[in-house]
């Protein structure tokens, strides 16, 4: 927040630091522990609903840090409402990505999970994430669909993409609640 309004940067930027924010916090963040121990694993509960109260924490904290900024910043250069609840739930879209990227790496590699790998997949699914949007992007310039519908997808294709994305790879690794998957993983 000070480097943008000490370097009068803009709103925009603001943005773009807040999602790098959101990227290192997370790596910073006691989730990979907390999906590493084992007693969570012998909580009789299911699978799902064990995974999603171990990065539910993780997710609110990250979401309200990141929501009161978005908010300070959004007084401070008088952006309107509608424009802030899109970028609310846009950062919500990335918090999701990055939380379920972290579930994913340490699916693939278990115990031997890295920082280094988790970048790796949070990076390959927000490429992904973006593919409908360049799609979309392709579509509305070479046939002259300039419709408000087509906008709106535009606009909106990336967020539904990272909020599917990350439920798909939740369900896919929600077995791993179960403890052996990571134990076949050692």
């Amino acid at each position: 927040m000070a480097i943008s309004i000490f370097m009068d940067i803009g709103y925009g930027f603001f943005i773009y630091f807040l999602i790098m924010y959101i990227f290192s916090t997370l790596q910073q963040s006691s989730l990979l522990q907390d999906l590493q121990n084992y007693r969570i694993y012998l909580i009789p509960d299911s699978p799902m609903k064990k995974l999603i109260s171990v990065i539910l924490p993780t997710f609110i904290k990250v979401a309200v840090i990141s929501s009161i900024s978005l908010i300070v910043m959004g007084l401070y250069y008088q952006i309107d409402l509608k424009t802030l609840v899109s970028y609310a739930i846009m950062l919500l879209g990335y918090i999701s990505i990055f939380i379920s990227a972290t579930v994913l790496s340490l699916k693939l590699l278990g115990n031997r999970s890295s920082q280094v790998f988790e970048n790796l997949i949070r990076m390959l699914l927000m490429v992904v994430c973006s593919v409908p949007s360049i799609i979309v992007i392709y579509l509305m310039m070479t046939k002259g669909w300039m419709n408000p519908w087509m906008m709106f997808i535009y606009a909106n294709s990336s967020v539904i993409m990272n909020f599917v994305i990350s439920l798909s790879i939740l369900y896919f690794c929600k077995d791993m609640m179960n403890g052996r998957e990571l134990k076949s993983a050692d």
